[in-house]
């Protein structure tokens, strides 16, 4: 039997036993408690008859209906299992998140990963406060589709690393040559918080967020930069379809000094293809102001229209995507037309050692200067991770880009080296 499986069976003996001495407690009748000695004997056709008996004798309530569907599912009889536990979600309001949970454990059953997966999402989002519930649906919710959900209603991130940049640059906002970077020794520190969803009981609904991000390089000072963003989102749910609507304000310091203000907007839409696959589209606008008239050639706005497939299977994950981008920004010299292919493919397992590499392909076109520039960026980026089981991920990060322009005072190359720890909450 395969660990995965184990599990599975572990947390339904855990949640039946659970139940059993409640339902005893509560209703000492003599067949309930003949049933209840079946079950802890391992006599699953005699305990079902005999909870069957008891129920038929006038015993009522959730731990009746509980307990026949786990002694279905216990005998491997999961099309009567799936109608039990669906009685247990649709009479019983408080047994909704466990409900749930086991309705997902019989789809996996019945090989429906899909389906699991969506009940494993009901079940954590109806969990509330009941923390094992929570955990155990995350568990089989990362397992499945890599969706990694906090055992709280709120979700945090946070990273801290460390490393080397041989070429720090902001061209791309600033306009800067690359005769003008410099190199240096970097620290930076990195945190977001998202929740709780205010909605159904699948997670649509409105979620708040926000998020920080402090980054300080030892010998140039002036590259310093410090960005803080809050907001918001709308998420909307219904079978293999996901949209949502967000709107989020930010602010960017560099070098210790106002730099910018941003308003941004954007939509998803995403289609699962299956528990493995999905596609997805996602347009994005961004106001930005200049907060120091040094930068005021970056007023304007920035579009973006995305498109994503994922693939995950087994810790094992694929992205790649697609991207367009347009600025009308005050300076054209930082008004370029980008377009973008990127793939990512990362082993993530629960615990040990996890590794990525991931490719981006950028072509830049500077159209309104004089004369008009083009510019070929290729990246590579190499990462290995420690996944540890209290939570900590551990890594290093080694980043390589080359850049391709038409003048050659824009040309560079870099290279980055990165150690660092990060965990969500």
């Amino acid at each position: 039997m395969t660990a995965s499986g184990r599990c599975l069976l572990i947390a339904v003996t855990l949640l039946a036993s659970a139940s059993v001495p409640a339902a005893r407690a509560a209703e000492p009748a003599t067949a309930w408690a003949a049933a209840s000695e079946a079950y802890a004997a391992g006599s699953y056709d005699d305990a079902l008859r005999l909870f069957r008996q008891a129920r038929a004798a006038g015993q009522a309530g959730p731990a009746i209906v509980y307990n026949i569907a786990v002694c279905e599912y216990r005998l491997r009889d999961y099309a009567a299992a799936r109608a039990s536990f669906a009685e247990l979600d649709q009479r019983f309001p408080a047994m909704r998140p466990l409900a749930q949970y086991n309705l997902g454990l019989v789809a996996l059953k019945l090989g429906n990963r899909e389906e699991a997966a969506g009940h494993f999402r009901s079940s954590y989002f109806l969990a509330g406060d009941d923390l094992k519930l929570r955990a155990m649906a995350s568990t089989m919710l990362r397992r499945l589709v890599g969706e990694s959900l906090p055992e709280s209603a709120w979700l945090s991130f946070a990273s801290l690393r460390g490393g080397y940049d041989d070429n720090v640059i902001l061209q791309d906002e600033t306009g800067m040559a690359s005769d003008l970077v410099a190199e240096s020794p970097f620290v930076e520190v990195f945190g977001t918080l998202s929740g709780p969803y205010r909605g159904r009981d699948d997670g649509s609904g409105v979620r708040f967020d926000g998020g920080f991000l402090l980054l300080r390089y030892a010998d140039v000072e002036e590259f310093d930069q410090s960005y803080l963003y809050v907001g918001g989102a709308y998420q909307w749910r219904r079978g293999r379809w996901d949209a949502d609507l967000t709107a989020h304000a930010g602010t960017t310091t560099l070098g210790g000094d106002g730099f910018d203000r941003s308003l941004r907007i954007g939509s998803r839409l995403t289609y699962r293809l299956d528990a493995s696959r999905s596609v997805a589209l996602r347009y994005r606008y961004e106001d930005v102001s200049a907060l120091d008239t040094v930068f005021d050639g970056i007023e304007g706005s920035r579009q973006r229209v995305d498109a994503r497939y994922r693939w995950y299977d087994d810790g094992r994950r694929l992205h790649i995507g697609l991207t367009q981008e347009s600025n009308d920004r005050a300076d054209p010299g930082v008004s370029p037309d980008k377009t973008r292919l990127d793939v990512d493919y990362r082993y993530e397992p629960e615990v040990g050692w996890g590794y990525g590499i991931g490719g981006e392909l950028r072509a830049s076109e500077y159209g309104g200067i004089d004369p008009p520039r083009d510019e070929d960026l290729l990246q590579l980026e190499l990462s290995v991770t420690r996944y540890t089981a209290a939570g900590w991920q551990w890594f290093a990060r080694y980043v390589r880009a080359d850049n391709d322009s038409s003048d050659p005072l824009f040309s560079y190359e870099r290279n980055q080296l990165s150690v660092g720890v990060y965990r969500i909450f």
